[in-house]
C-alpha cells in the first residue's frame, strides 16, 4: 500500500509541481512583458495624439508609435503561442499521469492478488481511456507544432 501511495505521488504530484514551477512562471513573465509593452504603446500613442499637424517631431512620434505597436503585437503573439504550448504540455502530462495511475493501479491490484479484470467494467474503462489518451498524444504534439508554426509565420 505504501508503494502504491508513493507511485501516485511520484506519478501525479511531481509533474504537476514541475508544471507550476516551470511553465507557469515563464508564462507569468511573458504576460508581464506583454502588459508592459501595452502600457508603453498607450503612452507613445497618447503622446502622438497630443501633437499637432505642424509640430516638429511629428514623424519621430509616429515612428515611436509604430515601433511600440510592433513590440506590443510581438509580445502578444509570443505570449499566446507559449500559452497554447503550455496548455498542450499540461494536457500531454495529464495523459501521461493518467497512464501512470492506471499502471500503478494495475501493480497495486496485482500485489493484492487481484487483476484489472477483477475490477470489472471500471478496470476496462480505465485501461481503454488510458490507451486512447496515449495514442492521441502524438496528434496533440503535432497540432501544437502546427499552431506554433502558424503564429510564428505571422511575426515574420
Amino acid at each position: 500500500r505504501k508503494q502504491y501511495v508513493y507511485d501516485i505521488e511520484r506519478t501525479v504530484l511531481d509533474p504537476l509541481e514541475a508544471f507550476l514551477e516551470g511553465d507557469l512562471q515563464h508564462l507569468k513573465d511573458l504576460k508581464r512583458r506583454w502588459e508592459k509593452s501595452g502600457v508603453e504603446y498607450a503612452h507613445h500613442n497618447a503622446r502622438f495624439m497630443g501633437k499637432r499637424a505642424k509640430d516638429p517631431g511629428l514623424f519621430e512620434a509616429a515612428q515611436d508609435v509604430a515601433d511600440a505597436r510592433k513590440d506590443y503585437h510581438l509580445a502578444a503573439l509570443e505570449y499566446c503561442s507559449k500559452v497554447n504550448e503550455a496548455v498542450g504540455k499540461k494536457e500531454a502530462r495529464l495523459y501521461a499521469v493518467f497512464g501512470g495511475l492506471v499502471a500503478a493501479l494495475g501493480q497495486f491490484t496485482g500485489a493484492q492478488g487481484e487483476s484489472m479484470e477483477e475490477l470489472g467494467d471500471t478496470g476496462d474503462r480505465l485501461t481503454r481511456f488510458s490507451d486512447d489518451r496515449l495514442t492521441a498524444l502524438p496528434d496533440l504534439v503535432n497540432r501544437m507544432a502546427e499552431q506554433r508554426r502558424r503564429i510564428l509565420q505571422r511575426t515574420d
